[in-house]
């Protein structure tokens, strides 16, 4: 019984030696090696590479904790990636290949056994939504009786796990065979961005629009998905003229750019919180003007005209109104 306690405790001693000897060779190993200029090359809707400098012979890759590949080159591109995504990349380097698993490995590197990296990679952003949705004033804003300044907004895409670093934001005529402007916009920490622009080709035509997002690595933009595009056709630029003798009201204005007819909306009472127009007379693309009469006294009406274009086999309409005419008569 005693010699067998005693082969026990030589064995168990035999095998600490051999941990501390494989710890002072990993030690030794690590110490070789190096690593510099790390850093994210590139990116795709559904990659991101990862370069580096190293004096390593070899390296284990892993990617969120999973262990991916040995390999000898200084490269690695993450594929399978969500757009808008991230990831996160950890390289293991060593001089003499280890003879342990490469789960070892990456224990051992958590322990500073082996020399290594840690890096979140991320994939370009994903496709913007809701672009100059002129249900929201955020996203949409352009009254042509006031300003030709148009504010025009739209939605970081709901899976991106990231804020974009900006937006490329492209304005085109409403056909889209000719580029008006290009704009960068700074990104913000907001599931909504924005911008306005006053252009003069758009005034009485309107415009096309599409919008992007980017990430910036190493001071070059890698872009996203683009966004559908947008057609934005503009309220007509009118004014109203009141006649008090028959409680009438001429609404007179400026064609818009390929218009095929007009349609006139009115609205009974104004004072509501959500006042409802009515569509109550369509007219011809000749025609530039409408008379509305017999309103009532004290009553709070409303008037405004949208247009109905088209361009080749597509036809559009007025995207919303975003003013109205305030017709109100009383008796003296």
């Amino acid at each position: 019984m005693k010699a067998k306690r005693i082969i026990q405790k030589s064995c168990l001693s035999l095998m600490l030696m051999m941990v501390m000897l494989f710890a002072m060779n990993v030690a030794v190993a690590a110490a070789d090696v190096t690593f510099s200029n790390v850093k994210q090359t590139g990116a795709t809707k559904s990659t991101a590479t990862v370069n580096w400098t190293s004096t390593a012979s070899g390296y284990y890759v892993y990617v969120d904790g999973q262990f991916m590949k040995e390999q000898t080159g200084t490269s690695y591109k993450v594929s399978g990636m969500a757009a808008g995504s991230s990831a996160v990349v950890e390289v293991v380097g060593y001089s003499e290949k280890p003879e342990v698993d490469a789960a070892t490995v990456y224990n051992l590197a958590m322990q500073g056994l082996y020399t290594g990296f840690r890096m979140e990679v991320f994939s370009t952003p994903g496709k913007p939504g809701n672009v100059a949705n002129a249900k929201y004033n955020n996203f949409f804003d352009w009254n042509p009786l006031t300003s030709n300044a148009v504010k025009v907004g739209w939605s970081v895409n709901a899976k991106d796990k990231y804020y974009a670093d900006g937006w490329q934001v492209v304005i085109s005529t409403v056909d889209g065979k000719k580029k008006l402007k290009t704009l960068t916009v700074k990104g913000v920490r907001s599931e909504v961005v924005s911008t306005s622009f006053n252009l003069k080709s758009v005034k009485n035509k309107g415009f096309s629009m599409k919008v992007r997002g980017y990430i910036v690595l190493n001071g070059q933009k890698k872009y996203g998905a683009w966004s559908g595009t947008k057609v934005v056709i503009p309220q007509v630029k009118s004014s109203a003229k009141l006649t008090a003798k028959n409680r009438s009201v001429k609404l007179s204005w400026q064609k818009v750019s390929n218009a095929v007819k007009y349609e006139v909306y009115v609205c009974k009472d104004t004072t509501v919180s959500n006042p409802k127009f009515k569509k109550v007379k369509t007219l011809g693309k000749n025609v530039t003007s409408y008379t509305l009469k017999k309103v009532p006294l004290y009553k709070r009406y409303g008037i405004y005209v949208k247009a109905v274009v088209k361009y080749g086999k597509k036809t559009y309409k007025t995207n919303a109104a975003v003013g109205y005419h305030s017709v109100y008569f009383y008796r003296k």
